[in-house]
């Protein structure tokens, strides 16, 4: 489920389904709002997973400890 509604009768139906809600936002609109922001940042998160360099792929250095 893209989010969950403030509307009791959409809570109950993802129960139901046994769905779990990504985003409560706390919107009524019923036009399929929360399911259009959903979409996008589920493909910016698979987007950001797949081309974002790891540390040693950026050549980011470790921390060293300084001893004092």
């Amino acid at each position: 489920a893209s989010h969950i509604s403030v509307e009791k009768a959409h809570q109950a139906a993802l129960s139901h389904l046994g769905l779990n809600p990504i985003l409560d936002l706390e919107m009524r609109l019923g036009e399929g709002c929360g399911a259009a922001l959903v979409i996008d940042l589920a493909d910016s998160a698979c987007r950001i997973m797949r081309e974002m360099a790891s540390f040693d792929e950026a050549g980011v250095a470790k921390k060293k400890k300084i001893l004092s």
